[in-house]
């Protein structure tokens, strides 16, 4: 076999290669989810939106996309009727093409949530564990970035209460649970992230007396537990959450109440 013979069949050859190699690529490598839109506000990483179907939504990822869809549906109407929209948390106010732009980009992540949902939904089930964000808060004083390489779960009864508290940006989701005898309240942040601080105290219904209190800011989707110092024994006594934002003024009341024997 002359060298020109030898070149062809071995081209061949490599051509046959390349075509096997080509059709053994596994259809996820081909068929992978397009990137969430990057808006500032947003949860913008897979991991964190898998915590946040997780934690909020009970591993139900068609719940969570019905939340956008919603969204989406809403900024629609407002576009359609020519009225503008507005991001108070962020002093944003969209409106004509701007208001476009974002419903496109709502659009183009509930694409992206559908395409994750395949991929995801059966393995973000509930497992019986309570979810809790890497960034957990908890009123005794752990630290705020403790196992934030890892995703932190926490065994945790079912809610005694549960309560949705709704205000001046401001959407949450407040339980009730008793670790053991400790009471605790697990509050998940339904909204945007807050525009400033907030303040979260637990007190002693009884007496109206704080026992404990925490500053912070939540962002969207987050998700914290907060409980009795270890120190102090719950010995029995009913106790009360309540959420103070500083923006704006609210009246005090019980957001949700336990007491664990």
């Amino acid at each position: 076999m002359n060298t020109l013979s030898k070149l062809t069949s071995l081209a061949g050859v490599l051509a046959v290669i390349a075509i096997s190699a080509t059709a053994t690529i596994p259809a996820s490598a081909q068929d992978a989810c397009p990137k969430l839109s990057d808006v500032e506000w947003w949860t913008n990483t897979v991991p964190e939106v898998r915590r946040a179907v997780l934690a909020s939504y009970n591993g139900s990822w068609d719940a969570y996309i019905d939340r956008w869809k919603q969204q989406q549906r809403e900024l629609q109407q407002a576009y359609d009727s020519g009225q503008s929209v507005e991001i108070k948390s962020r002093g944003l106010v969209f409106r004509n093409d701007d208001l476009k732009d974002y419903i496109g980009q709502v659009a183009d992540r509930i694409k992206t949530l559908d395409c994750l949902k395949k991929e995801y939904a059966t393995d973000d089930q509930p497992t019986g564990k309570a979810a809790v964000d890497p960034r957990l808060v908890s009123a005794n004083g752990t630290s705020p970035r403790q196992g934030v390489q890892n995703e932190v779960k926490q065994e945790l009864a079912a809610p005694q209460e549960t309560k949705a508290i709704e205000g001046k940006e401001l959407s949450l989701e407040v339980s009730a649970i008793c670790e053991g005898k400790t009471p605790a309240f697990q509050i998940t942040n339904l909204g945007d992230r807050w525009p400033r601080l907030a303040e979260i105290a637990i007190y002693r219904t009884d007496t109206n007396g704080m026992v404990t209190q925490r500053r912070l800011r939540m962002t969207n989707s987050q998700q914290m537990i907060f409980k009795l110092p270890d120190a102090m024994g719950a010995e029995g006594n009913e106790y009360g959450l309540h959420v103070n934002p500083t923006w704006y003024e609210r009246v005090f009341q019980y957001d949700a109440t336990i007491k664990c024997q």
